[in-house]
């Protein structure tokens, strides 16, 4: 997991698999390192994959907008952040199965990083 680091990395697991694979400590490893992410030159750039995501014009837009932010000002404020926002984790009880719950949850990071949601 911690390989795909600073691009966004979607995790779902169930209950089972929290237990059985003992997924919290891999999380948490991983999201250590999305969140200390500082973007050096020949390593992925966490700025980079909010650029190419479909939507990063509306981000800016956003800033702009409602928070009076220049345009300007947001990739060098993007680039401070690391890259804790590309990392997502879920986990529903249960056994291996992907409940409506997990669907939304799914299509709602498909429609951030991806700009389009599942049907």
């Amino acid at each position: 997991m911690m390989m795909v680091a600073p691009r966004p990395l979607l995790i779902i697991s169930s209950g089972q698999e929290f237990y059985r694979h003992k997924i919290y400590p891999k999380c948490l490893k991983a999201f250590e390192v999305y969140l200390n992410w500082r973007d050096v030159e020949g390593f992925p750039s966490a700025l980079n994959a909010r650029q190419e995501r479909f939507g990063y014009d509306q981000t800016l837009e956003y800033y702009e907008t409602q928070h009076l932010i220049a345009l300007e000002r947001i990739p060098g404020m993007l680039s401070e952040l690391g890259a804790p926002d590309c990392f997502s984790w879920f986990s529903f009880p249960g056994g291996h199965s992907y409940p409506g719950v997990a669907r939304r949850f799914t299509a709602a990071w498909y429609d951030r990083w991806l700009w389009r949601t599942l049907d």
